[in-house]
C-alpha cells in the first residue's frame, strides 16, 4: 500500500510572470510520501478560465540507499509532459524525513536500472544537461561499505568516455558536504556544497567554471538539523529560444540565483530572486495550519513589494498508517 499525499496548489507562474517558485523535489517532507497528487492554479488565467489548471501526480522511487527517482507527471491545461529526477536524500533526520536534492534530470522515460555489489548503472535513454540534452547516456553510482553515495559518473556510451565524474565527500559524522566534479579536461570543480552551522554564505561571482556551465549548482546550510537555506543556481531563457553565450557578459545575463530562507521546521519562509541587473523579487510565505506529522497543510505567498497576496497553497494528506 502506498502513502498518499493530496495536494492543492494555487500559485503565480514563475516562469511566465517572475512570481514565486516552488522549489520541488527539494522540498522537505516527514513520514515518507510514496504519492503527490497536485493541482496548481494559475491566477492570472484561472480567472477568466477556471478549468486551466496543472496536475501534477509526483512518485518517489527508492533505488538504493540513499538514491531517488523523483518522478512527475504534469498536465498543463491540455498538454502533458512527464519527467524523472535522479536525487540524493540529504536529510540529517534520515529515519523519518526526506529532503531531496537533485543530481541528474532525465529528459525521457525508459531506462534500466542493473545492480552490481555497491554499484548500480542506469541506462536512460536521455539525461538534461543544464541546457543541452545528451543522448545514450549511462549514469554509474558507486557506495561505500556504509552505503553511503562516494563517486558517480556521466557516461557517454557511444564515445566511451566520461563526461563528468563527481565524488561525494562527506565529514566524520557522515554528512554530505561537498560534491565535486571532475570534468574531461581534468579541472575539478565543487558543484554543490553544504554546510552545517547555520551561516549564510552568498554564491560567489563569477560563478562560472567557463561559458556552458556555472561552477558552483547549489549551496545548502543547515542548522540544528534542519535545512536553513538553500541558494540554487537557475537559468532564464528570456524569449524561450536556447542560445550559447559568447562572451562572460552574455553568460552572467543568462543565469540568476534564488535564495531559499527555511523556518524551525525546515519550511520556507522567504525567497529572494537575484538577477544580473540587480533586480531583486522577494516573497513570504505564511502557513496557517499544519497536520499532527508537522507537515503544513495550507500556505499563501506574499509579495513583499506591495505586499499582495500572490498565491495560496493547500494540501489534504494521507499517511499509510
Amino acid at each position: 500500500m502506498y502513502t498518499l499525499l493530496m495536494v492543492i496548489l494555487v500559485f503565480n507562474c514563475s516562469i511566465l510572470h517572475g512570481g514565486p517558485q516552488i522549489e520541488g523535489p527539494n522540498t522537505r517532507l516527514f513520514e515518507y510520501p510514496s504519492e503527490i497528487i497536485q493541482n496548481e492554479y494559475n491566477p492570472i488565467f484561472s480567472v477568466d478560465s477556471p478549468s486551466y489548471v496543472t496536475i501534477r501526480n509526483t512518485r518517489y522511487e527508492n533505488v538504493i540507499n540513499d538514491l531517488y527517482i523523483l518522478n512527475d507527471n504534469i498536465r498543463l491545461s491540455h498538454v502533458g509532459y512527464d519527467s524523472r529526477k535522479i536525487c540524493l536524500n540529504v536529510s540529517i533526520n534520515k529515519n523519518y524525513e526526506i529532503l531531496l536534492l537533485p543530481l541528474f534530470d532525465l529528459s525521457y522515460y525508459g531506462y534500466t536500472i542493473a545492480y552490481r555489489n555497491n554499484q548500480i548503472e542506469i541506462y536512460p535513454t536521455a539525461i538534461r544537461f543544464y541546457n543541452h540534452t545528451l543522448n545514450e547516456i549511462k549514469l554509474i553510482f558507486i557506495f561505500d561499505d556504509d552505503n553511503l553515495l562516494v563517486n558517480s559518473t556521466l557516461f557517454d556510451i557511444d564515445k566511451n568516455e566520461a563526461i563528468e565524474k563527481y565524488s561525494y565527500i562527506y565529514d566524520s559524522n557522515n554528512r554530505l558536504i561537498n560534491i565535486i566534479a571532475e570534468t574531461k579536461d581534468n579541472n575539478r570543480i565543487v558543484r554543490k556544497t553544504l554546510f552545517y552551522d547555520g551561516l549564510f554564505r552568498n554564491i560567489p561571482r563569477p560563478y562560472f567554471h567557463d561559458l556552458v556551465l556555472p561552477n558552483m549548482d547549489e549551496i545548502i546550510i543547515f542548522e540544528n538539523s534542519s535545512i536553513k537555506y538553500h541558494l540554487k543556481i537557475m537559468r532564464s531563457y528570456g524569449d524561450g529560444h536556447v542560445y550559447e553565450p559568447r562572451t562572460l557578459d552574455e553568460k552572467e545575463k543568462t543565469w540568476y540565483y534564488t535564495v531559499f530562507e527555511y523556518n524551525e521546521n525546515g519550511d520556507e519562509i522567504i525567497q529572494g530572486i537575484y538577477r544580473n541587473d540587480g533586480n531583486i523579487s522577494k516573497y513570504r510565505t505564511i502557513y496557517s495550519e499544519y497536520d499532527t506529522r508537522n507537515n503544513w497543510l495550507k500556505k499563501i505567498y506574499i509579495n513583499e513589494t506591495n505586499n499582495r497576496t500572490v498565491g495560496e497553497v493547500n494540501r489534504i494528506i494521507h499517511y499509510r498508517r
